[in-house]
């Protein structure tokens, strides 16, 4: 997901061309991955990190899905930043019919005077 980070600073009388000049920043993932050929379907597959060492100054890690025999792991790289695990923020991890479902955003920064 991206999109304008509006916060007190930067809400203050914007114009559209102003606007389109903000740089859009990730505000969170939605992930919906199917596993149709699981051997256990009452075993719910599980996600990892690691450091991703390709990244400059820990920017980035990867999430790795591991679901077992016979489903290969499946990774991602994503933003490294803290998640909000309310689900009134919108976090979300189920596996439900073969789907694992994993949506979460990020905490936002606050500004504060």
């Amino acid at each position: 997901m991206y999109a304008l980070d509006m916060n007190g600073t930067n809400t203050i009388e914007l114009t559209t061309t102003v606007k389109t000049l903000l740089q859009k920043t990730v505000q969170g993932y939605k992930f919906n991955i199917f596993y149709p050929d699981l051997s256990l379907k009452t075993k719910a597959p599980t996600y990892s990190f690691e450091e991703d060492t390709e990244s400059t100054g820990g920017q980035t890690c990867i999430i790795r899905f591991h679901a077992g025999p016979p489903c290969e792991d499946i990774a991602f790289r994503i933003v490294n930043r803290e998640w909000e695990y309310s689900s009134k923020q919108g976090f979300k991890c189920t596996f439900e019919r073969g789907m694992l479902q994993l949506h979460f955003n990020f905490k936002r920064l606050r500004y504060r005077r």
